[in-house]
């Protein structure tokens, strides 16, 4: 073995990757010496136009390109939301954009409902604060370059004429496969866990009745059944990072190029595109509401309380995590 390759396996990844994993993921990174020009492969699950992509990601990618004077590229490749975490250990891509997924991200409580302001760029930026202090535990071999929170994720119809929330027991609703889930079952309705992007397509279709989903990727004719609410009824939290080993092929200058965005910073900027991008679909494409009865609201929020008391029991140190939690994302909502 080469003096290169043991400093890969030195840093490479441990404890719960494979023997398979770590061998492919040497493959990948020790092939390219450090003064080539290398492209960095970032798995996601975002649809093509999604503004998380086009509006924070690729302009990040392409400054990182210029900061690197060219040897440094970022591509980005479509995976299944299921699969990204398994891709990424299996060494398939050595960076990812992801969801929360036990022993890897332990950020369920991001996900929560009524945890999110209503706000992606406040939460993003109160979310990445949080992981930087521990409160939400990130595999130590990814090196965390952003968190992401998608939310409001508001609930949303297909119809000509508002839908009322009395009528939607026995309805079918797809929700944002963050771990935590929507606590809509209380409302007596049928839940589907599917990314947003998914969603869409099941409610475009009438294969379910409604979905959360942000507003920029719902289909045409929608109508929003609004919360009485300060926090999101549901937010979808993101991380994005690259493997610390693959780290170890670059030079100091594309390093530098890569970590130039300040992650706070980054985490912020995307949280603002997708605000952005709900505030333009929110005026270009006006669409029905109605309000939640109190008394369902009610019900929602208790159970909502339920599904934060028993992700917080299930932790360790759950209370005092959830606690945490709470007090950085109120101090990034003061900011």
């Amino acid at each position: 073995m080469t003096s290169e390759s043991s400093n890969c396996v030195g840093q490479g990844i441990c404890g719960g990757a494979a023997q398979i994993a770590l061998a492919a993921l040497l493959s990948l990174l020790c092939t390219a010496a450090p003064a080539d020009d290398v492209v960095l492969s970032c798995l996601h699950d975002q649809p093509p136009e999604a503004a998380l992509l086009t509006h924070a990601l690729q302009p990040w990618a392409d400054e990182v390109a210029v900061e690197s004077g060219g040897t440094l590229r970022i591509a980005w490749k479509a995976s299944s939301g299921a699969e990204l975490w398994r891709a990424f250990d299996v060494g398939e891509a050595p960076c990812l954009l992801a969801p929360p997924e036990p022993g890897k991200w332990d950020a369920a409580l991001l996900g929560l409902p009524f945890i999110a302001p209503p706000s992606s760029e406040r939460a993003s930026r109160g979310g990445w604060d949080a992981m930087a202090s521990g409160i939400l535990p990130l595999d130590p071999t990814l090196q965390p370059l952003a968190v992401v929170v998608e939310a409001p994720l508001p609930l949303l119809a297909i119809g000509a004429a508002p839908p009322m929330p009395q009528a939607m027991s026995g309805a079918t609703v797809a929700v944002p496969n963050a771990p935590s889930g929507v606590p809509l079952e209380a409302l007596g309705v049928r839940v589907q866990v599917t990314p947003p992007a998914e969603a869409a397509r099941r409610l475009s279709s009438g294969a379910v009745d409604f979905a959360v989903l942000p507003r920029a990727l719902a289909p045409p004719g929608l109508v929003e059944v609004a919360l009485d609410t300060d926090r999101a009824l549901a937010g979808r939290p993101l991380v994005l990072g690259v493997a610390r080993a693959w780290l170890e092929v670059l030079t100091p200058a594309q390093r530098a190029s890569l970590m130039a965005g300040n992650p706070r910073r980054l985490s912020a900027r995307a949280g603002r595109a997708l605000d952005r991008a709900e505030d333009v679909a929110r005026a270009s494409a006006p669409s029905g509401s109605v309000l939640w009865p109190e008394a369902q609201m009610t019900r929602l929020r208790d159970a909502g309380a339920a599904a934060q008391r028993n992700a917080a029991a299930a932790l360790p140190d759950g209370r005092a995590r959830l606690s945490a939690l709470r007090a950085a994302l109120d101090e990034a909502e003061a900011r």
